[in-house]
C-alpha cells in the first residue's frame, strides 16, 4: 500500500505501544511523559491539539517515521474488539491493502496485541503488589 500522507490515521489516534515501541522512541532523546498517556494500564501515543504527538502538520509526515511504533507500520490493519481484524476503512487507500499483506500484518499485529497485554498484566500486577 502507498501512503498518501493525508494524515487522518494521526488525527486523534488511539495507537497502544509495547514497551520495545517506548524504548526506541525514547532512545531518540524523547522523555515517554511526553509523548505516552497511560490508559488502564496500557500505554498510548500522546495527542497534541487532535494529532499525534509526532506528527508534523507543516510537512504531513511523521517526525519519527523510521522510528515510529509497530502499530504505526502496520496501519491500516487494524485489530476491532469483538470483531478482529480489518481493513480501516477510514484510510483513503484501504483498498489497495492485498490480501498477502493483510494476512501479513494480521499475523504482526496479532503477536503485538499479545505482548501489549502481557505488558499491561505485568503493570497492572506491579502496581497491586505495591
Amino acid at each position: 500500500m502507498r501512503c498518501l500522507r493525508c494524515g487522518l490515521c494521526c488525527m486523534n489516534t488511539e495507537m497502544e505501544l509495547s514497551n520495545r515501541d517506548i524504548m526506541r522512541i525514547e532512545r531518540l532523546g524523547y522523555d515517554p511523559k511526553e509523548f505516552v498517556m497511560i490508559r488502564g494500564g496500557i500505554p498510548y501515543l500522546r495527542n497534541v491539539n487532535g494529532y499525534c504527538y509526532f506528527y508534523d502538520r507543516a510537512s504531513r509526515r511523521c517526525r519519527i517515521y523510521r522510528y515510529r511504533p509497530l502499530g504505526c507500520r502496520i496501519y491500516p490493519v487494524i485489530y476491532v474488539y469483538g470483531e478482529g481484524v480489518s481493513v480501516d476503512r477510514l484510510c483513503p487507500m484501504h483498498g489497495t491493502v492485498s490480501k498477502d499483506e493483510l494476512r501479513r500484518k494480521a499475523s504482526i499485529l496479532l503477536k503485538l496485541i499479545k505482548e501489549i497485554d502481557k505488558e499491561r498484566a505485568i503493570r497492572l500486577h506491579s502496581c497491586s503488589v505495591s
